[in-house]
């Protein structure tokens, strides 16, 4: 093979071997490209996913929302029942008592000593205790640490209807002074209770309530 063959030889590798460039560089941009594409098309669907799971969830906590506010006027309609009983049978033995409605606080207060509680845990189980109307939420909390049904002290006790978060000051008051007497429903959210100054965590679970849909924000005091 002559100098003029051997560089015709050279050349031609050469190009062969550009060419064979440009095809894996093609090939790898035609790799990258598929590789975005499925990348996105999985976002997309994880966030689908996250909406449609985050939509039954809210729909979920609405219905038990809905469930617990029946039972507990089921609860509270009862308890009045037996109010209005009590006072008839008196009326009829002719011994004069104080008129008091029964949908007052009072009247619950004096007739029913005992108030249903039911607790939403942070891990979304339920529980339902009676107390005593003259036992305060650190009562309730006891019983719950007593239970082993939280791991963490680290919690302040709310109410949906109305919204409400209590602070260390009302853990001290008595059930029947909270207006959780004949029947309540508390739920459970992170974060020790406040001194009365809302603070970081109130405002987190006021936003909470306020992508969940509920109209106003939590109170607190």
């Amino acid at each position: 093979m002559n100098e003029e063959e051997i560089q015709r030889e050279q050349a031609r590798l050469k190009k062969l071997l550009a060419d064979r460039k440009i095809q894996q560089e093609k090939e790898k941009e035609k790799r990258e490209a598929e590789d975005e594409f499925r990348r996105r098309e999985d976002m997309k669907k994880y966030r689908e996913t996250q909406e449609e799971l985050a939509a039954l969830q809210k729909q979920r906590e609405i219905q038990q929302m809905k469930k617990e506010r029946a039972e507990d006027k089921e609860y509270a309609a009862k308890v009045r029942e037996r109010i209005a009983k009590e006072r008839e049978l008196r009326e009829k033995n002719q011994n004069p008592v104080p008129v008091v409605t029964a949908t007052t606080q009072v009247s619950y207060s004096c007739s029913n000593p005992k108030a249903k509680i039911r607790v939403r845990l942070l891990t979304g189980e339920t529980i339902t205790e009676e107390f005593d109307k003259n036992d305060s939420l650190a009562t309730i909390r006891d019983t719950i640490q007593s239970k082993g049904t939280e791991h963490t002290p680290e919690y302040s006790f709310t109410t949906i209807m109305p919204k409400k978060t209590y602070t260390r000051e009302d853990e001290k008051k008595s059930l029947a002074d909270l207006g959780l007497v004949p029947a309540a429903s508390l739920h459970l959210v992170p974060g020790l209770p406040s001194s009365g100054v809302p603070g970081l965590i109130d405002t987190l679970w006021s936003y909470l309530y306020w992508a969940l849909g509920w109209d106003n924000q939590p109170a607190t005091n």
